[in-house]
């Protein structure tokens, strides 16, 4: 894969980042003062949804970090399983504890 195309295929990505970066600046920068932003931040990062995205994709990362290697036991040293199949194990229980259990 050339580095145009890796550009071209994570440029939406970065775009995304930016675009996210600048509302929180502005939101923290159009905020009253600084300890409203900071009440504001704090609550949405503390956020359910917010919560739950960020699981989501840690469990994506792990997914695709991972896969291959879940699939073939015998591959597995010491018949142990990949710490990232673990990992993903524990994000998928607490992302259903917090789908279903937290109001």
């Amino acid at each position: 894969m050339t580095s145009r195309a890796l550009t071209e295929r994570i440029s939406p990505l970065w775009l995304g980042i930016g675009i996210s970066g600048s509302l929180f600046v502005t939101m923290f920068v159009s905020a009253r003062s600084r300890e409203v932003a900071w009440s504001a931040a704090i609550q949405f990062i503390t956020s359910r949804k917010f919560l739950l995205f960020a699981m989501l994709l840690s469990a994506i990362h792990l997914f695709f970090m991972g896969f291959e290697g879940w699939l073939s036991p015998a591959g597995w040293h010491g018949g142990l399983p990949p710490i990232s199949l673990v990992a993903f194990v524990l994000f998928a229980a607490g992302y259903l504890a917090n789908v279903f259990g937290r109001k």
